[in-house]
């Protein structure tokens, strides 16, 4: 540092210099960047002119073209004008036809209801009629009876020799009855013969509803058409609509075209202007940055050459105090010398001391060791300890356990006895269910069902059938039922139900109904009100049908409500009220007639 201070204070000149120089440069690039912004500013408020410039070009342009379209879509405007005019018309014709369907509707529902009302007036007149017939049948059926006993009676008349006999009628009873029945068998024969007399009207026929109900479906048909015709034409209508104040609204359109154009005009003129401004602008902007970009670079190579100079203006400080301290630093020196000597000769006698520190080191190792060995034995004796201790607590712990055991053993063993006698009451006591329902239903409901079926059978078969009921039990066990076999029995003697006739399987499924009905009455100990019969009448015969209706009157009483469901004919005159169900599958009506 002393050689070179010459040097270094040259180059601290030199380098002040540069810092002038820098200070200059770098207050002109300031001025150059000052105008760059200002550039810039100018160059956004350019760009902000010139874009709003466009936009009003595109504005414009875009509704020129708009309105050039509209005007040239008029044709196309005025076509969807005409259809609109027609589709008017054709949505009031649809009108009318929805008007004229909804007229005729109502008058074919109104007819509907009035051939309702006068088949209701016919069925009444049909109940009425029925019910004097069978008024008129069942009177001439109890006079026969009273008629043939009567003339048995006066039949006497004829056989007694001594009938000349005055006193005869006061003396022979026979006589006074015969005489007493003659007076009655008159009037009970004039009264047969004005039964006799009896026409039964002509039967009133009820109205047929099939030429309103078809017609009433092509008038409802007509509706929907017309009705889905009139929803067409309104979608139709509602998507013209739009066309026809477009239509009106193009002679504006059209005035508004010549001021369209001057105004893209215009905007075009500004446009133009302002992107001439903008291109000048960015000439001036892109000078400046040039400038800026040259004296930059001459600022960073002096930057760089005062770099350079910087360690001579740092170094020359140290070089004059350097010169300074210079003498003192090597009287410091020889002073340092003489006390590195001292310190050596101090060395060698420290060496022999640390070669007697090295053997009590090793003596202090050695017992070291011995005290971390019996640390390891102690260590060792206390997990042991730990571990006897561990081991004791669970043996308590086991033998606790084994006392719950022996306490859960006692229980269990009580537990064990009372399972025991329970198991043997619910064996008994299944048992005793086991034989209570066979015992029910073979000392109970089967006698009773078989009494009632055959109650029933001997008033309504021909060919004096009658049931036995018998239940089937397993053949080993004896303890259940393992079904029920019914044997039906006539005049011929037993058969298989297969060998009879329909007719007479049928009047058992009537028994077995009204059997089954009475079981359940007696078992629940309340009425059953309602008894129905579904479709148990095909198969019977004439007679046994009548036979089976005349059993029926008799159960009648019983009931609140006998309900039959039949396609009978003859039913219908049989049952006053009834509900008849007429047409098919998609146009079936009923209808409640009463007698």
């Amino acid at each position: 540092l002393v050689a070179r201070k010459d040097d270094l204070a040259a180059r601290t000149t030199q380098a002040a210099a540069l810092d002038v120089t820098l200070a200059g440069q770098r207050e002109q690039l300031a001025a150059i960047a000052a105008e760059g912004r200002g550039l810039a500013e100018q160059i956004r408020t350019a760009e902000g002119r010139a874009s709003t410039a466009d936009q009003r070009v595109n504005r414009a342009t875009g509704a020129l073209a708009e309105a050039r379209r509209k005007v040239g879509s008029k044709a196309d405007l005025q076509g969807k004008v005409a259809r609109l005019v027609a589709a008017r018309g054709e949505r009031g014709e649809c009108s009318v036809r929805i008007q004229n369907a909804d007229s005729a509707i109502a008058e074919q529902r109104a007819e509907l209801d009035r051939i309702a009302r006068e088949n209701q007036e016919i069925g009444k007149t049909r109940g009425e009629i029925l019910a004097e017939q069978r008024r008129v049948t069942a009177e001439k059926a109890g006079l026969v009876p009273l008629i043939t006993g009567h003339r048995l009676r006066t039949g006497v008349m004829d056989t007694v020799p001594c009938i000349m006999v005055e006193d005869l009628a006061e003396r022979c009873p026979l006589l006074a009855d015969a005489r007493q029945s003659l007076g009655i068998l008159e009037g009970l024969l004039q009264k047969q013969s004005e039964l006799s007399a009896w026409t039964c009207p002509v039967m009133p026929e009820l109205q047929q509803t099939t030429l309103v109900d078809a017609t009433l479906k092509v008038c409802e048909a007509t509706k929907t058409t017309a009705q889905r015709t009139a929803q067409g034409i309104d979608r139709e209508i509602a998507s013209l609509q739009a066309a026809e104040s477009a239509l009106a609204s193009l002679d504006t359109v059209a005035a508004e075209i010549p001021g369209l154009e001057a105004e893209e005009l215009a905007a075009r003129g500004e446009r133009d202007a302002a992107s001439e401004s903008l291109v000048a602008l960015k000439g001036g902007r892109d000078a400046k940055a040039a400038a800026y970009r040259k004296l930059d670079g001459e600022i960073k190579a002096n930057q760089t050459e005062r770099a350079t100079l910087d360690e001579a203006v740092r170094l020359l400080p140290e070089a004059e105090l350097a010169t300074r301290e210079l003498p003192g630093l090597e009287a410091e020196i020889a002073t340092i010398e003489q006390e590195v000597s001292g310190l050596q000769a101090k060395l060698a006698g420290e060496a022999e001391f640390r070669g007697r520190v090295d053997g009590a080191q090793q003596d202090t190792d050695v017992r070291r060791r011995a005290i971390a060995e019996g640390q390891a034995r102690l260590l060792d004796c206390e997990q042991a300890e730990r571990e006897a201790m561990q081991d004791a607590a669970t043996k308590r712990a086991e033998l606790a356990r084994l006392d719950g055991l022996v306490k859960d053993r006692e229980t269990a063993a009580a537990d064990a006895r009372d399972l025991r006698e329970r198991h043997t009451r619910l064996a008994m006591l299944a048992d005793a269910y086991r034989q209570i329902p066979l015992m029910i239903l073979e000392g109970k409901a089967c006698p009773i069902l078989e009494e009632e079926v055959n109650a029933f059978l001997a008033k309504v078969s021909r060919n004096r059938m009658s049931v036995r009921i018998e239940t089937q039990r397993e053949l080993k066990s004896k303890e259940t039922v393992d079904g029920l076999e019914i044997y039906v029995r006539d005049w011929r003697g037993e058969r298989s139900l297969d060998e009879y006739s329909g007719g007479q399987v049928d009047e058992l499924a009537i028994a077995f109904r009204v059997a089954w009905t009475r079981l359940q009455e007696r078992r629940s100990g309340a009425g059953i009100d309602t008894l129905f019969l579904d479709e148990v009448f095909a198969a019977l015969s004439e007679t046994d049908l009548d036979a089976v209706l005349a059993a029926l009157r008799e159960v009648q009483n019983e009931f609140e409500f006998l309900g039959v469901i039949s396609h009978v004919p003859k039913l219908r005159d049989v049952f006053p009220c009834q509900v008849r169900v007429t047409g098919g599958q998609e146009d079936s009506r009923a209808e409640l007639v009463t007698a």
